[in-house]
């Protein structure tokens, strides 16, 4: 969640990736 919430730039490239190690922490 805080990968979508601090880095709403960075999920757009690495939305796939950054999902389930947001999700998961």
């Amino acid at each position: 969640m805080s990968a979508m919430t601090t880095t709403p730039l960075h999920f757009t490239g690495v939305w796939g990736r950054e999902t389930t190690t947001g999700l998961s922490d």
